[in-house]
Parts: structure tokens; sequence; C-alpha cells
């Protein structure tokens, strides 16, 4: 099973899946990851939005770096504290230099959804030493 990088293992999110097509996995939303108001917070969408889509984006350039250039979310409806959360990211289009991403996360209740786009620029930087 492939390991998520440490900030999503911050918030309790193990990844499943990680491919050239898809990268998932889930987490169950606690008291970390809420607002006051008990519900899952946006940034921590983005910032799983991010180590999915990065994981995805960095496989399917062949390994090259990227960089995020874009981030489009709509939480069109909250989750609970207590609910357990799916993500799911997959590639739009690859391109030479940008790439797009669509992540959906679903919570167990499916009351919650959250959309998001997600554009990738490669980087074809030469790594200095130093």
């Amino acid at each position: 099973m492939p390991e998520a990088d440490e900030p999503l293992k911050a918030f309790g999110f193990g990844v499943e899946l990680v491919t050239r097509e898809c990268v998932s996995g889930r987490f169950r939303v606690t008291e970390i990851c809420c607002q006051p108001f008990k519900v899952l917070h946006g940034g921590v969408s983005s910032l799983i939005s991010e180590g999915l889509a990065s994981m995805g984006a960095h496989i399917a350039s062949g390994f090259q770096r990227i960089a995020g250039i874009e981030l489009n979310i709509n939480h069109l409806r909250a989750a609970a504290l207590g609910e357990h959360v799916y993500a799911q990211a997959k590639p739009i289009t690859v391109g030479r230099r940008v790439q797009v991403c669509f992540i959906l996360f679903n919570a167990d209740t499916y009351d919650y959804k959250c959309t998001i786009n997600m554009q990738y620029c490669l980087l074809m930087l030469a790594i200095g030493k130093s």
C-alpha cells in the first residue's frame, strides 16, 4: 500500500490507490481537521487535493518536477465530524507542459460533496547541487 506524504498523514489520510489514471484514499473527519462548527475545514480539502493531484501528476509526467498553478474548489455540502470521506483524483488532460486533474470528495453518508479542478505545470528546471 502506498503511503501518504507527511501533511496528509497528519490528518489520518490513508492512500489506497496510486496509478497514472487514479490516486485515491480516505480519512475520518476528526477534531483536528474541523472548523469550530464541527464540519471539515476547506483548507484540509485543499491540502488533500494538492497531495493527491501532485502524486498523480508526478507519475503521469514520467516523474518530472511539477508545480500546481491553479486550484478551484467547490464545497457543495459539508462533511460532519466523524464522517469517513473518500477522495479520488483523476487526470482530465495530460499535456507536455500542463496537466489538469479532477478531484472528487464523497462522504459515507453521500451528503458531503466537494469538487476540485487542479492545474499543474511541468517544471523543466535542472536541480542544482547545494
